[in-house]
């Protein structure tokens, strides 16, 4: 059954966007459906825009009106309950209807609601939102991390194994029911204790000196462990702020040498790139592996002219191949940002779900 009449089809409207002169603004605002006949079909549109506008009626008489632009979504498939796409546009003055009802009914597979409707937003499907990965962007304080957890607590349930590289300290209490925190923190603290012991440990061969590299190694060992079908673990999180891990930056004088300590940026590569070697170890897969989760990811995974420590730029890189060539292993990313300007465009660009909260 049709809405309340809103407004007549306009000039300048085609097969993807709708303008339609108002008629009726009860109920309009941005985010609302309409709906349109086109052919036999009844077809969804929502509204992102609109404006006033003024035509000369006689001489110098005018007239003003207001003119919306909607956005095509498709025919409403009441089986399926999903959207289908329809290839055309619809007639000019044809009437446009609002959508809206009183009643809505959550389900579970859904992750929201067109306003004032009971159609669901709803996961296609959870596997393909990992491996061709997804981004949560929007401003501070709005539910990007509400939503990116929720999602996680998806993967998880679908058996698919989260590793969450997050500043916030958020997601160990959050996803508490899936941590097992009393090996974790075991872990961690063999991390931390390698980390601080590499600012004393300096080498004639450079690349041997400071902790970068049995730190790397220890990362690469739990991370194999983690993702072994035959462990039951499905979360592990990682917080760099929380390791001092140092790398040599110059050849020894005295038994001393320059020290340098990694930035988030360097440990999330080493992260990344250990996440990537454990999943092609295991091959070649359709399926979603594991989820590499990078909260506040213009600090982990920055944009090159947003670096800020000395080799940011060669780690963000490092995370973004390993993002990359993941795919075919079931490894993908949730990335969730404030800034989309500073975060690496290599892994935006390649995040075919995005969630853009306003």
């Amino acid at each position: 059954m049709k809405g309340a009449l809103v407004g007549l089809v306009a000039p300048e409207t085609s097969v993807e966007k709708l303008f339609f002169e108002v008629v009726k603004d009860e109920g309009l605002e941005e985010g609302r459906l309409v709906e349109v006949q086109i052919g036999k079909r009844l077809v969804t549109y929502q509204l992102v825009n609109g404006l006033t506008k003024e035509e000369i009626v006689q001489q110098k008489n005018t007239h003003g009106f207001a003119r919306a632009q909607a956005q095509k979504i498709g025919e409403w498939d009441t089986a399926t309950r999903r959207f289908k796409l329809v290839k055309w546009l619809p007639e000019p003055n044809a009437p446009v209807f609002l959508k809206s009802t009183a009643d809505f009914t959550p389900a579970s597979s859904a992750v929201g609601h067109f306003p004032g409707t009971d159609y669901p937003v709803s996961i296609k499907n959870i596997d393909e939102l990992v491996t061709h990965n997804t981004a949560i962007i929007g401003i501070l304080g709005i539910g990007k991390s509400m939503l990116a957890i929720e999602l996680v607590e998806r993967m998880l349930s679908a058996g698919i194994k989260t590793i969450c590289i997050d500043l916030t300290s958020q997601y160990a209490t959050e996803l508490a029911p899936y941590y097992d925190s009393t090996s974790e923190t075991a872990a961690l603290a063999e991390l931390k204790a390698i980390g601080a012991a590499g600012k004393s440990q300096v080498k004639q061969n450079v690349e041997d000196g400071g902790s970068r590299k049995e730190f790397a190694n220890v990362v690469a060992r739990e991370i194999s462990e983690f993702l072994n079908p035959a462990n039951s673990a499905k979360l592990k999180i990682f917080n760099p702020t929380q390791f001092e891990v140092w790398r040599q930056d110059s050849r020894p004088f005295n038994n001393t040498a320059s020290m340098a300590s990694l930035s988030p940026a360097e440990i999330t590569q080493i992260i990344s790139e250990a996440t990537l070697d454990a999943t092609a170890a295991q091959g070649m897969t359709n399926k979603a592996r594991v989820c590499l989760v990078y909260e506040e990811a213009h600090s982990l995974v920055p944009e090159w002219n947003s670096a800020v420590a000395e080799g940011d730029q060669t780690a963000s890189n490092g995370s973004a191949r390993a993002i990359l060539q993941g795919r075919k292993y079931g490894l993908g990313c949730l990335l969730i940002t404030q800034r989309t300007a500073n975060v690496t465009k290599t892994i935006l660009n390649q995040c075919n779900t995005i969630f853009a909260m306003r």
